[in-house]
């Protein structure tokens, strides 16, 4: 495997997900016996970070974004890596962040990634994408 410092994988990739009417209560019934939680945080968090990068991006294009949200080692804690580049690569900026597990909803998974969004967004600042879109 690739460490997550060397590179970070793209938001929600990996993850399967699938969708269904809300009226179909017996799809919604099968559907909620094989969620898992761990994978509905983590691409509730990934999923949060890149929709803030791209709703408050002041640029035209869109920077490559990745992140990544998993729990830690001894499941205390839940642990986000978040990143924005410039498309050449030269300009990298990481962000992390983290939520205790006990207290890791699906509400708290995307205030997380909200944040963290935000955060990214701010320390590129407006030329970020200057010269590349």
């Amino acid at each position: 495997s690739i460490p997550i410092e060397t590179m970070l994988p793209g938001c929600g990739q990996g993850v399967v997900a699938i969708t269904c009417r809300s009226d179909n209560t017996d799809v919604l019934s099968l559907l909620q016996e094989v969620d898992d939680h761990e994978a509905r945080i983590a691409a509730t968090t990934e999923r949060a970070f890149l929709d803030t990068v791209q709703k408050l991006s002041p640029w035209d294009g869109r920077p490559p974004v990745a992140g990544f949200m998993r729990p830690s080692e001894k499941s205390t804690e839940w642990l986000f890596n978040g990143l924005l580049a410039t498309p050449d690569g030269a300009q990298v900026l990481r962000v992390q962040d983290s939520c205790e597990a006990k207290r890791c909803n699906e509400e708290m998974a995307q205030h997380l990634g909200q944040i963290a969004g935000e955060q990214a967004v701010k320390m590129a600042g407006d030329g970020f994408l200057d010269g590349f879109f």
